[in-house]
């Protein structure tokens, strides 16, 4: 019986500064060979660049070698979305990578859902910070720990105390609060 290797995902390079932090993640076939933050948002411009040359030159890695590029696409911060992306776009033009934008809602929704085993049917809520007393509010559905958990409605711009109703006013069994 003939056997086929299983093509995994190769190169990868994850961008998010959607929040304060610059974060920068480099995985390869799902394994992470890098993860690194920088808490400097008002000098992320500055840092981009060297920290992901420092990157290729620690790894022995090429950038025309990534199969993938995923970026945080927001909600958040204009401007540190509009630099992960344009630096993808960069990238992207020295190989053959595919590019690939990345809910943030989804992902921390998800990501909790994974981490608690959530079963089908719970409710998590997402609060991210977006300045001046006001959050990015989303819930979703949890359809068990292995699928994407789903958004019930989009992004609400609100008040925290805002949040707090809505979340109160949830009926779910099973209801989980995570984001920033």
């Amino acid at each position: 019986m003939a056997t086929h290797a299983v093509p995994g995902t190769g190169l990868e390079l994850i961008l998010n500064a959607a929040e304060g932090v610059l974060q920068i993640v480099v995985t390869e076939d799902e394994a992470i060979l890098c993860a690194q933050e920088w808490y400097r948002s008002e000098r992320a411009t500055e840092i981009l660049a060297p920290a992901l040359a420092e990157l290729a030159t620690s790894l022995g890695i090429r950038w025309n070698d990534l199969r993938r590029i995923a970026c945080v696409r927001g909600p958040g911060s204009f401007t540190g979305i509009r630099l992960t992306l344009a630096t993808a776009a960069a990238l992207r033009r020295c190989g053959r990578a595919q590019l690939a934008g990345l809910d943030y809602m989804q992902a921390l929704a998800t990501t909790a859902v994974m981490r608690r085993g959530m079963l089908y049917g719970g409710h998590v809520w997402v609060l991210t910070h977006a300045r001046r007393n006001l959050v990015h509010c989303q819930p979703f559905i949890s359809y068990g720990p292995e699928i994407p958990a789903q958004p019930l409605q989009g992004v609400t711009l609100c008040t925290p105390a805002e949040a707090v109703a809505a979340i109160t006013a949830d009926t779910a069994d099973a209801t989980l609060v995570c984001g920033t």
